[in-house]
């Protein structure tokens, strides 16, 4: 896979990440959290997405050595329109309408109201991008993304854990590529001990 292939897909992975935090079996249930994160976190990822992509439309002009008009900013907008020869006119435009979602959250205007992006428009924008990057030739077919959540419980009877805990709970929280374990992020929950752990971890 080629390195902005992956970046992009990390970018993406992250997404489903994101997404599976209100499965997570906290102490007590919180829509409270639930609906601020489904508010707030779907912009956040909107913005590293779609600068992921905008890296893989820079590396494709470069490596193809394709001919960029003099004085023209580097900017996602003209790379779109730079590469729409290699386009047709529905991914082109569906492309500016990513652009434009990017642009809401990404460039705020003084003056205006904050605006908020979905988790549907998130994924809408995503397949979009990942058809351009299927003309662009950097995924032979389209990329099958799936999160899974699991609670691990682990009981030390005769004696404390490492952190001198008696019970402890992983929280792991995984997303698949193609079937592959790609992108992991994992909580341990000491109870028992002021202790617990954290880890993030990116596979391969």
């Amino acid at each position: 896979m080629m390195p902005s292939a992956k970046f992009f897909c990390q970018a993406v992975a992250y997404v489903h990440l994101a997404q599976m935090i209100p499965w997570v079996q906290d102490v007590g249930p919180s829509p409270v959290k639930e609906a601020i994160m489904n508010k707030m976190l779907p912009a956040v990822h909107m913005i590293a997405v779609v600068s992921a992509f905008d890296h893989g439309l820079e590396e494709f002009i470069n490596s193809n050595a394709i001919e960029w008009p003099r004085k023209l900013p580097r900017t996602l907008n003209n790379r779109i329109d730079v590469l729409a020869q290699s386009f047709d006119e529905k991914i082109t435009a569906r492309l500016h309408e990513v652009r434009k979602w990017r642009n809401k959250v990404g460039h705020i205007e003084a003056g205006k109201a904050l605006e908020f992006i979905t988790w549907d428009m998130l994924k809408e924008a995503i397949d979009h991008m990942f058809d351009a990057f299927l003309v662009l030739g950097y995924f032979s077919e389209k990329p099958v993304f799936e999160g899974k959540y699991q609670r691990i419980p682990e009981l030390f009877l005769d004696a404390p854990g490492p952190s001198g805990e008696r019970v402890r709970h992983m929280h792991l929280l995984q997303v698949l590529l193609n079937g592959e374990p790609f992108l992991e992020t994992e909580s341990n929950i000491n109870y028992g001990s002021a202790q617990s752990e954290q880890a993030d971890r990116k596979i391969g």
